[in-house]
């Protein structure tokens, strides 16, 4: 019989910052497929390339994604949204960021 829990995500959980940014993981399944957590960034501009969907609620902060085509969308504090698997581009917060987000990664199928 499988249990099923409740798993508290609290905004306030510390995170880490490794160089620019850390997280804090909160969860992760038995097979790896799907995590979640706490992220955190001072303000900063990389480029990125999506090897699994990830769905972000910022909590703190203005995220600006561009994807490789140009088309630039901003986010901000309270905003819900989606980066799929195969989104290449720019990732940019001009301020402190702080979000929730859940990581998914496609299984192999046999």
């Amino acid at each position: 019989m499988t249990t099923v829990r409740a798993i508290p995500f609290d905004p306030a959980t510390p995170v880490t910052l490794n160089g620019l940014s850390g997280a804090t993981g909160l969860y992760k399944d038995p097979s790896g497929a799907l995590k979640a957590g706490v992220w955190a960034s001072e303000p900063k501009r990389v480029e990125i390339a999506y090897t699994s969907d990830e769905f972000c609620v910022l909590l703190e902060g203005e995220v600006t994604l561009t994807d490789a085509d140009g088309h630039a969308t901003t986010h901000k504090a309270g905003d819900a949204f989606l980066i799929p698997a195969g989104f290449k581009g720019t990732w940019e917060n001009p301020v402190p960021v702080r979000k929730y987000y859940v990581f998914h990664t496609a299984r192999a199928t046999p």
